[in-house]
């Protein structure tokens, strides 16, 4: 009977160090992963179509996405909007481009939402195109309010707050793991 025990436990050793070694392999990737996109490129565009109907807005936004980044944002034909229901807030999302190390999406609510936003272990970027996002952070006591062509709010890795969103709140999202030289994998 020790002997199946001890045979066990040497399978749950074996079995850990493989996913270790997987873990390893991923982050030294996420590493030297070089991104497509920067945080600052996709501000820029999205307060560039600021104050625009959200529907021409996005649609440009695209059509340039697509223009510097050949290859990299999804065809027409692909791209749909599919319901987001995460830590009691609702709202809708469009992908444009998503990796191992990076995202960008297209967000919007049609109705007021709000809730918690969990705690990522990456960089967010939420540029707003148009409507109010207010973002109560984690170890503050007051909230801010960020409005169409201000500075995007921004989570943090590792940090998480609470977030309401008026009507027809709609943004352009970007997110990469903290830091350049992180090791961490992007969770979205």
């Amino acid at each position: 009977m020790q002997w199946a025990v001890g045979r066990r436990w040497a399978w749950a050793a074996l079995l850990l160090a493989a996913a270790a070694v997987l873990a390893q392999v991923v982050w030294l990737r996420l590493g030297t992963q070089s991104f497509i996109f920067q945080h600052e490129e996709i501000a820029q565009l999205a307060r560039q179509y600021a104050g625009l109907d959200h529907e021409l807005a996005f649609s440009r936004l695209i059509v340039e996405l697509r223009r510097l980044h050949p290859g990299h944002v999804l065809p027409d034909e692909e791209l749909q909007w599919v319901f987001v229901n995460a830590g009691g807030w609702m709202g809708a999302m469009c992908l444009l481009h998503a990796s191992l190390s990076e995202y960008v999406l297209l967000f919007g609510t049609a109705l007021g939402s709000g809730g918690h936003s969990g705690r990522y272990w990456a960089e967010i970027s939420d540029t707003i195109i148009s409507g109010t996002f207010h973002q109560w952070r984690e170890g503050t006591t007051k909230s801010e309010v960020f409005y169409p062509v201000s500075l995007e709010s921004i989570f943090l890795g590792g940090t998480n707050c609470d977030v309401g969103r008026t009507l027809k709140r709609e943004v352009l999202s970007y997110g990469d793991p903290p830091g350049e030289d992180s090791l961490l994998p992007t969770a979205t």
